[in-house]
């Protein structure tokens, strides 16, 4: 009996697995309420000129973005997008202290495939100084080997190249644990519990002490 159930659950853990994995992740984290003063915030009232997606507090997961990365303009490093942060300055306001603190900070994060190299990096724009309105920005640099269209034509330009990325903003639970992990940690509990419950008595009876049985001496 313990055989067969530690089976069931190798095939449970097996068949939770996602079947789809992201092979690559670019994240931010936030800490609530935000610090102007932070490295990773930066003051710029031009990209708020025109609207963007948003990410609102306290989930959010945008279908899938594509962002050009080559060719860019002569003057540009990179490629740069941005998102929009909502719900930011009533993320805590009515919790406890000890659910505020749990909650105190968010993930903002870049999900892209390994088939699309890039270096991606994030950080904060607000409009002014109070960090009222706040952007996520995304900056991509591709680092594919741009190929031309067509190898015997000396003066062709390789093809245009872009990124294929979701975006994701999600609580973290303080600071390290985003909240979408919490269903695979509490069953890997289960799992680790359920082993030492069955089946560490079971291998220990059975593989590491079996019984010994000593023949009794004939001193008849």
């Amino acid at each position: 009996m313990p055989a067969a159930l530690l089976t069931a659950l190798m095939w449970m853990v097996l068949v939770c697995m996602p079947l789809r994995v992201q092979a690559n992740a670019e994240k931010l984290v936030i800490r609530l309420p935000l610090q102007p003063s932070s490295s990773d915030v930066s003051v710029d009232a031009a990209p708020f000129e025109q609207s963007w997606p948003v990410l609102r507090w306290p989930y959010t997961a945008l279908p899938p973005q594509r962002l050009q990365t080559w060719p860019l303009a002569s003057t540009a490093a990179a490629a740069f997008t941005y998102f929009e942060l909502r719900g930011l300055e009533t993320a805590l306001s009515g919790w406890p202290w000890p659910v505020a603190a749990a909650l105190g900070a968010i993930e903002a994060r870049i999900n892209w495939p390994a088939s699309d190299p890039t270096d991606f990096g994030l950080s904060l724009v607000c409009a002014t100084p109070q960090c009222r309105d706040v952007l996520v920005k995304i900056s991509a640099v591709g680092t594919r080997v741009p190929v031309p269209t067509a190898a015997s034509a000396a003066d062709v330009q390789p093809a245009a190249q872009s990124v294929r990325f979701g975006m994701v903003l999600e609580p973290c639970l303080f600071g390290a644990v985003p909240a979408s992990t919490l269903p695979a940690i509490l069953l890997a509990l289960v799992v680790a519990a359920a082993g030492v419950r069955f089946a560490v008595p079971w291998v220990h009876t059975h593989l590491i002490a079996p019984p010994i049985t000593a023949g009794r001496d004939k001193t008849d």
